[in-house]
């Protein structure tokens, strides 16, 4: 797969219930996408363990960072700003192409970061982090 084939899609409102694939929009005015996903590692050394430490997974941990032009007309983009100026919850699916046949993590999410980047010689883009919030789920 390549990296343009990966999509963000977007929910006017945030879900109220476990994500599905239907009525998504795709958000399509982004450069660079990365969607970590990771345990919390959890100590579990006993003194059985001879000297060694062991560990086990914990809490799964999903952040998405994303850089996407600054284009306020643009409704995804309105989506995700007014989400992060009012502390709201945003629905959004990470996915590895088109919604109805790849996989990937949607839920609601939390805007952490609105970095906004004025290059002298460039587009004007923000980067932008957001963290899981609610109605996770795998698709």
């Amino acid at each position: 797969m390549n990296g343009f084939e990966a999509k963000l899609y977007y929910k006017a409102a945030a879900l109220s219930a476990t994500p599905d694939r239907t009525g998504w929009t795709e958000l399509s005015i982004l450069k660079d996408v990365t969607l970590n996903d990771e345990f919390e590692e959890v100590d579990v050394t006993t003194r059985a363990g001879a000297g060694r430490k062991a560990t086990d997974v914990g809490l799964r941990d999903n952040s998405i960072d994303l850089e996407i032009d600054w284009l306020t007309t643009d409704a995804g983009f309105a989506a995700l700003f007014t989400a992060y100026k009012t502390r709201a919850a945003v629905a959004l699916a990470v996915m590895g192409g088109v919604i109805a046949t790849a996989s990937g993590v949607a839920g609601n999410w939390k805007v952490t970061k609105f970095t906004r980047n004025e290059p002298l010689g460039g587009q004007v883009t923000a980067n932008v982090t957001v963290k899981a919030f609610s109605y996770m789920g795998d698709l």
